[in-house]
């Protein structure tokens, strides 16, 4: 990417460039440096004695017991092949404190800058805000040589040793130009498994929560598709069961329609039984239950209770009242009454039966006259 690469009016390289340095110091993370382990070095001390130390992603050494496992090696410089120069810096961050630290090398070394090999250890900020800076120079020419010296003991260990030289008691600073790169390289190696390792372990975890989930959908679906398939099987009696219940409420349409007429024959018979041969009826109306009748009979009101006695008849009454014309011998009346269909059959016998009965003596001998009969 260009650094002039403008787009929209932004220098998207300085854009990258600012958002990618928090990053870069992401190993330096308190989560992250966790996530590294300190490489275990042998050292190769000065005075000719060994030891081991560890070193953590900050770079801070610390001793610690030889287990006779070590990956790394480095050779410890005696002090008279050291120049120490002490600074003091301002709060930077880490890579204009390097620049600093540099500069300032570069401007008092007494070595040729391709003869020069440095290093350097941060203090802790003073109280004033300032950092102290310990600085160790050595010449490239005299590191060359002692690593000659000292090829018999190094012939043991395997990559290309480090260079240290003593800080303090508790410390070392490490010179750059040399083997420290591969232990970076390891450090790296060991973090990417670690993060590895942790989404591993955050994949299993979510697996493990949504499992629960996921069995009551696969569940939810096997009762789907069971659901389905007894459909599919069942198709053919749920059509059949369909079709005898339209049948079934056909028939009760049927039957209400039924129970709700009365037959017209019948209701013919059981009034010519019933009516006495004095009376004659000019109109028969019959809707449904409902049955009107008009005529002339002897006496309305035996008329009435005759009708209101005889089975199959209820709601017997006269909407409007029965006249006798004058010089007639006979009343004209109007009754409605409604209909009982199951007990009209029953009343039939019995209606013969009281139409064979002797006619009272007030009865007139000439026979009922045919009605006129309407249905609607």
């Amino acid at each position: 990417m260009s650094e002039q690469a403008l787009f929209l009016g932004v220098n998207w390289y300085a854009a990258w460039r600012e958002l990618r340095k928090p990053w870069q110091q992401a190993h330096r993370w308190p989560l992250v440096m966790a996530l590294t382990p300190a490489a275990p070095v042998r050292l190769l001390q000065a005075d000719g004695r060994e030891s081991v130390w560890s070193v953590d992603a900050q770079g801070a050494t610390r001793k610690q017991a030889d287990n006779g496992r070590t990956r790394f090696a480095a050779l410890e410089l005696p002090e008279d092949m050291l120049l120490r120069r002490r600074i003091t810096l301002p709060a930077l961050n880490d890579e204009a404190t390097r620049q600093a630290i540099e500069l300032e090398v570069r401007s008092s070394s007494p070595f040729a800058a391709e003869d020069l090999r440095w290093g350097y250890r941060l203090a802790g900020a003073t109280a004033t805000g300032g950092r102290p800076v310990e600085v160790v120079l050595a010449s490239h020419r005299q590191i060359s040589a002692r690593l000659m010296a000292n090829a018999e003991r190094l012939r043991m260990q395997s990559g290309q040793p480090e260079i240290w030289a003593r800080a303090d008691a508790h410390g070392h600073i490490v010179l750059s130009g040399y083997g420290e790169h591969q232990r970076a390289q390891w450090s790296g190696r060991v973090r990417c498994l670690a993060y590895a390792l942790l989404a591993v372990i955050a994949a299993l975890a979510g697996a493990i929560a949504i499992t629960p989930s996921l069995q009551l959908r696969l569940r939810a679906n096997e009762a789907a598709n069971a659901y389905a398939a007894v459909l599919a099987r069942t198709a053919p009696l749920t059509q059949e069961r369909e079709a005898l219940v339209r049948a079934a409420e056909q028939i009760q349409v049927l039957n209400t329609l039924v129970q709700g007429r009365a037959d017209t024959v019948e209701v013919l018979d059981l009034l010519t039984r019933v009516l006495a041969d004095d009376t004659s009826v000019r109109t028969l109306q019959i809707q449904g239950l409902k049955v009107n009748i008009e005529g002339q009979t002897g006496n309305a009101a035996e008329l009435m209770q005759l009708l209101g006695r005889q089975p199959g008849f209820k709601d017997v009454v006269a909407p409007t009242a029965a006249t006798r014309p004058f010089g007639a011998t006979k009343d004209n009346f109007k009754i409605e009454f409604m209909l009982e269909p199951r007990q009209i059959a029953d009343a039939a016998p019995s209606a013969a039966e009281a139409a064979s009965a002797p006619a009272p003596a007030s009865a007139a001998s000439a026979p009922a006259s045919t009605p006129k009969a309407t249905t609607p």
